[in-house]
């Protein structure tokens, strides 16, 4: 699976080896996630962070080279590293007040050691924690798995499916059907709805709105669209796959929903068979009609045939075969 788990920094300062740490700078950004922890001694930094690291370093790379120091710390957040710990004593003994001010510009966390201490017990500890919350994230998504299935053996599962996405996640779901149809959960006041519609549609992503978008598929067609938004966080990897398991969940009902609805017609075409092998009363017939749409008023029809090889196959095979038919027509309308 292309997901990892993160933590935060604020999480692992609440850890045994951060337990006299000072955050000296960026105080607002210990939400940032973690991803790996790396030391480093160098001031060269730029080809070696993917993003999300956590920097370990003595100083011996810089010492008393503000210039240098300076550098790393800009490098650093050009990287979007997690953030930079620091032991203080041995290489470096202060933190220049013009690199506090320049991590507090781009809430960057800056975090000090004021004795020294074992970076590969930390290093051992937070990726532990990063492997435990792998495996936590693996059960959390198998657990949802296990709730949309049970919603799928329930009754109208589709509407069921979208508010348990949304009270999952604590976001905004918007589902766009192929006919236009729009379903926002929790509803929004016209205003509101429209103004996050249209961000969706020129695929905007501000400060305030974060999105994550999957389509529901089947029969290798689009039949909706699937988004989640956030007003306030970002949306995170886990996020996009709950999202798409959601999509997934909808797309098996629509499924369902379309091959119970190819049933009803067979068996309306089955009927249909036996008003032209002439074995219906004309009351039979105006009967049923009614029943189909009591406005009805039938003023001619539209017969296509197909010749086909093999029809002795199985009934649902047959079934999914005109479903995907009807598909297409339905497509050009």
């Amino acid at each position: 699976m292309n997901f990892e788990g993160k933590l935060s920094v604020q999480e692992i300062l609440q850890t045994q080896h951060f337990a006299d740490a000072k955050v000296i700078a960026g105080e607002a950004g210990i939400h940032r996630l973690i991803r790996w922890v790396h030391v480093l001694e160098v001031t060269s930094i730029q080809n070696l962070l993917h993003g999300n690291e956590l920097i370990l370093s003595t100083g011996v790379g810089w010492k008393e080279d503000h210039n240098s120091f300076y550098s790393l710390v800009q490098q650093s957040i050009n990287a979007n590293a997690a953030g930079l710990c620091i032991e203080l004593g041995t290489y470096i003994s202060k933190i220049p007040q013009k690199i506090i001010d320049l991590a507090n510009s781009y809430d960057f966390p800056i975090i000090v050691f004021f004795k020294k201490v074992k970076f590969i017990d930390i290093t051992q500890e937070i990726h532990s924690l990063l492997i435990k919350k792998h495996y936590q994230i693996l059960e959390d998504l198998e657990e949802y798995s296990s709730n949309l299935n049970q919603l799928l053996l329930s009754s109208n599962p589709h509407k069921k499916i979208l508010e348990f996405l949304h009270d999952y996640l604590k976001v905004t779901v918007f589902y766009i059907s192929n006919q236009g149809e729009i379903q926002v959960i929790p509803k929004k006041t016209p205003i509101e709805q429209e103004k996050i519609f249209q961000a969706l549609q020129r695929e905007e992503v501000t400060s305030s709105l974060h999105s994550a978008h999957q389509s529901v598929q089947a029969l290798d067609h689009t039949f909706a669209d699937l988004f989640i938004v956030s007003e306030r966080d970002e949306i995170t990897e886990f996020d996009s796959l709950i999202l798409d398991r959601s999509a997934i969940a909808l797309a098996q009902s629509l499924l369902r929903e379309l091959y119970i609805e190819e049933q009803r017609k067979t068996e309306e075409g089955e009927w249909v068979r036996t008003w032209l092998a002439g074995k219906n009363s004309e009351e039979q017939i105006h009967k049923y009609l009614l029943e189909i749409d009591p406005n009805l008023r039938p003023n001619g029809c539209t017969v296509l045939l197909c010749k086909a090889e093999n029809l002795n196959k199985v009934t649902s095979e047959f079934n999914y075969f005109k479903l995907y038919t009807r598909s297409i027509f339905e497509r050009k309308g």
